[in-house]
């Protein structure tokens, strides 16, 4: 039968194709992992049990007498029979001898990680050996991240367990610049949750093809904090207390803050296996880019703003000021946390922020990919808050409640694979939205950060107006105060403005325009911020209809950002993505070049640069002035 929340008829067929999948996705797991032949290869995991997440451990076989190409080792998690990931025997030199080995980091998913020798025999995968790695403590908290609070002057601390054995509960204490304690540690009590296969909407996110339990989710709010001060903070276990962890503490809000942002959208993961054909089938890929752009957040959580390369390219060489500031070459070095001795030369000594509009993990029903994308971000999420907005890719399904309307020939597709939202509202917990229901989460807000205003918007739900969304922007956006904030930044992650090939077609921009671009010239938007185009493109300041203004502070910017780690990358022609066309007029800049975006301002100056993640070369410069 059609899934309940799938009934839609029209939707059948891609439902009754998918279970058809499932099937014979089922048959040969039965094939492969139950009735599969003796065993004729030896296969070890060392070390078989791990101290803690992420250590690497090493696979290795021997004793294959009929080696093929097509060999893999398959992850398979205990208690299931689907393969999720697969290592390809053939990346090593000596497979066609019968033995090899590979390297990989096991990340802690609170059970098992079986290692399965699949050879194809007659046509048919058999199972030569297999051996079983875990991590020694199922309760052992990880994927570390904070998010901005409802409250001024407090932070949410969110990480995972296996069990509630201990609550959630986290101690902070106040340090001085030396890194010495300042004052008594405060002990606060949060919440915890979880999801189930049950609670996605479709497959395959909602089959056992996929999902991993995502074990217990916890959630608290810390504070009251003093602005732009360094804390530390540690978590209860039933082994004892976490290590501590550092942050410095955000900015209170005023025009006469400075402040400095990371923004990017569509960075995902490049996991230590690859992807089966079931979960390539169904487009799930790998992220390859995105480990520079993590190597550059875990550099600027550490040590402030990157230390990136003064590149020529659209910078003017007679801003010495400014080149100046970015001289220093970015080396793409993985930093945990702010040291000891950086806090003591006040290196650490200023608050961060990273911000990720939408298409976060590209999970898409496969949880071991959330699992390695949260262990991706820890080191910088657990040192400096990390908001995020909902793409497509978290939240898309055909049956969802809105769409837009038929004529305008672009509809929402399963872009999450069934996922709709229930684990990015699960694994994120950002203002005023924690007593939705998970997959309702996360989707619209705002908050403040020194001279700016930041709001939140879904470009994958209603924007129409009458909607609740529309109801909430327009009375976010025309009452914020700016004599406080006098910039206002407004997210999304499909664009209003960009000139890919076919982007009209794919991004929703028509109706974007339509219905919200004479809200934002209303409310005086200074910069619209996006991602969804896995590119760079900034626009002029648009009056209307593309039309610029005589300086950029006349109108709104709009900046595309997706070029964190998707490396499909969409090309500037109509004609089947190849060649290229000339830029239209309100389009002021524009590269494929992978990178992240950095914003910094005061009451008076709005400064946004874009990061090669490469090479660290600045290649865009936007500079707005109150």
């Amino acid at each position: 039968g059609i899934n309940a929340e799938y009934g839609n008829p029209t939707n059948y067929n891609f439902v009754f194709s998918f279970q058809l999948s499932m099937l014979a996705f089922e048959l040969v797991v039965v094939v492969c992992f139950a009735l599969g032949v003796a065993s004729t290869a030896v296969v070890k995991v060392s070390p078989s049990v791990v101290p803690r997440t992420m250590t690497p451990v090493t696979i290795s076989w021997s004793g294959v007498e009929f080696p093929e190409r097509t060999d893999t080792i398959d992850l398979v998690i205990e208690g299931s029979a689907f393969p999720m990931g697969q290592l390809w025997v053939n990346s090593t030199d000596t497979w066609a001898q019968g033995h090899g080995s590979i390297v990989m980091p096991l990340a802690n998913i609170r059970t098992g990680m079986r290692f399965v020798y699949r050879h194809i025999e007659g046509g048919v995968p058999v199972s030569l050996g297999e051996a079983v790695a875990r991590v020694a403590d199922a309760d052992e908290p990880t994927q570390f991240h904070l998010a901005l609070a409802e409250v001024d002057h407090s932070m949410r601390v969110m990480w995972t367990t296996h069990s509630n054995a201990s609550g959630s509960v986290v101690d902070f204490e106040p340090l001085n610049a030396d890194g010495s304690v300042a004052g008594a540690a405060v002990t606060v009590h949060g919440r915890s949750e979880s999801y189930t296969a049950a609670e996605m909407c479709n497959g395959p996110a909602n089959s056992t093809a996929g999902f991993v339990p995502p074990g217990t989710l916890h959630t608290a709010t810390i504070g009251p904090l003093q602005p732009v001060s360094l804390y530390q903070y540690r978590v209860h276990t039933a082994h004892g207390p976490s290590a501590w962890r550092r942050f410095v503490s955000p900015p209170r809000t005023g025009a006469d803050v400075a402040v400095d942002v990371l923004l990017f959208g569509d960075m995902g993961v490049r996991t230590p296996f690859n992807h089966t054909e079931f979960w390539r089938r169904h487009g799930v890929e790998q992220q390859d880019a995105s480990p520079r752009s993590v190597a550059m957040l875990n550099r600027y959580v550490a040590e402030g703003v990157p230390a990136m390369a003064a590149r020529r390219h659209s910078l003017e060489p007679r801003d010495a000021a400014f080149l100046s500031r970015v001289a220093r070459r970015w080396a793409g070095a993985t930093v945990q946390t702010p040291s000891a001795a950086r806090v003591a030369a006040g290196a650490a000594l200023a608050p961060r922020l990273i911000v990720h509009v939408g298409d976060i993990s590209y999970a898409r029903g496969l949880g071991l990919v959330w699992e390695y994308f949260m262990q991706s971000i820890d080191a910088a999420a657990g040192s400096a808050p990390y908001m995020v907005g909902i793409g497509n890719h978290e939240s898309d399904y055909p049956a969802q409640s809105f769409q837009p309307p038929a004529d305008t020939h672009t509809r929402y597709g399963d872009d999450s694979l069934g996922e709709c939202g229930v684990p990015y509202g699960a694994r994120f917990a950002m203002p005023g939205s924690q007593s939705l229901p998970q997959r309702a989460r996360n989707r619209w807000y705002a908050y403040s950060y020194g001279p700016v205003r930041f709001v939140q918007m879904s470009s994958e739900d209603d924007f129409y107006a009458g909607s609740p969304q529309r109801a909430w922007l327009e009375r976010e956006l025309l009452g914020v105060d700016r004599a406080r904030t006098p910039w206002l930044v407004l997210m999304t992650h499909r664009p209003f403005y960009c000139s890919c090939g076919g982007c009209a077609d794919h991004t929703l921009q028509p109706l974007l325009l339509e219905q919200l671009e004479p809200l934002v010239r209303r409310a005086h938007v200074d910069v619209v911020f996006a991602g969804h185009v896995h590119a760079y493109e900034r626009t002029c300041g648009i009056v209307k209809n593309g039309v610029c203004g005589e300086r950029d502070e006349d109108g709104t910017v709009y900046v595309v950002s997706g070029g964190a780690g998707n490396d499909f990358i969409v090309g500037w022609d109509t004609h089947h993505f190849a060649g290229h066309k000339i830029a239209p007029d309100w389009s002021v800049f524009r590269t494929v070049n992978h990178g992240i975006s950095e914003l910094r301002a005061n009451g008076t100056h709005f400064e946004m640069i874009y990061l090669d993640t490469v090479r660290g070369d600045v290649h865009d410069r936007l500079l707005l002035q109150k």
